[in-house]
C-alpha cells in the first residue's frame, strides 16, 4: 500500500451550510475573542484517524444504507476555551479577559439528537466492523460546529488550533441557531472541505 492509497487524519461529519445567520454568529464571537474563522462549517460525527481508500469507500457505502433522510440539527450556544498559563485547558466562561496571549477555540454546541446519537452508534459500530482504530472516539459525544480559533500574535499558524479535553458546550450563554446539513461525508480535517467520499447529499449548495 503506498501513501496515495491511505487518508490521514480522516473522520465523517456532517458538512454545514453556511448562511448568513451562522456567518454573522460566527463573525460577532471570532471578532470579540480575537479568534480566526473558521473558512467552512462542519460537524464531526466521529474521527477515525488513518484509514485505507479501500476501507473508506466500504465504510462509506456502508453508511449510506443507514444514514436518516435528514438530519434536524439546531445549534443552542457559543463556547470555547482556552490554554492557561499552565498549559491546561479551561472553558472560556462570560466575564473571562486576558486571553489574547493564550490558545484558544470557539464553538457552536449543538443540540444532541436522538438521531444525531443513533446514527454515531452505527457509525461507530460500522467502523469497528472494518478494523478501523477506535481509541480516538470519546464515549461522551459533544457535537459542536468550530467557528474559529487563535492565539498570541506571535508564533504558529493558529487558523487550524483546536482544545479536545473540554465538553463543547454554550459556556457563553444559550443561542438557538438554526443549522442545516448539506452532506454526509468522510472527508479529513478542516484543510479538505470538500469530501474525500460523499456519503449522502442533502442539499444544492
Amino acid at each position: 500500500m503506498t501513501d496515495s492509497d491511505l487518508f490521514q487524519d480522516t473522520y465523517v461529519g456532517l458538512s454545514i451550510i453556511s448562511s448568513s445567520v451562522l456567518r454573522d454568529l460566527q463573525s460577532t464571537a471570532c471578532s470579540r475573542y480575537g479568534c480566526i474563522p473558521r473558512p467552512e462549517f462542519h460537524l464531526t460525527l466521529a474521527y477515525l484517524g488513518q484509514c485505507s481508500s479501500v476501507v473508506a469507500t466500504a465504510v462509506a457505502h456502508q453508511l449510506s444504507l443507514l444514514a436518516p433522510a435528514s438530519f434536524h440539527v439546531e445549534g443552542n450556544g457559543i463556547g470555547g476555551a482556552f490554554k492557561d498559563d499552565d498549559h491546561q485547558s479551561v472553558a472560556l466562561r462570560i466575564g473571562t479577559t486576558d486571553i489574547a496571549d493564550h490558545a484558544r477555540v470557539l464553538w457552536l454546541a449543538v443540540s444532541a439528537t436522538n438521531t444525531l446519537i443513533a446514527f454515531r452508534n452505527a457509525l461507530i459500530a460500522t467502523a469497528s466492523t472494518h478494523g478501523l482504530d477506535l481509541s480516538y472516539l470519546r464515549p461522551t459525544f459533544w457535537p459542536h460546529i468550530t467557528l474559529g480559533s487563535g492565539g498570541p500574535t506571535h508564533g504558529k499558524d493558529w487558523s487550524t488550533f483546536d482544545i479536545h479535553d473540554v465538553p463543547k458546550l454554550p459556556y457563553l450563554g444559550p443561542t438557538q441557531v438554526p443549522v442545516h446539513a448539506a452532506a454526509l461525508q468522510l472527508t479529513n480535517s478542516v484543510n479538505a472541505p470538500l469530501p474525500l467520499v460523499l456519503i449522502r447529499k442533502y442539499a444544492d449548495v
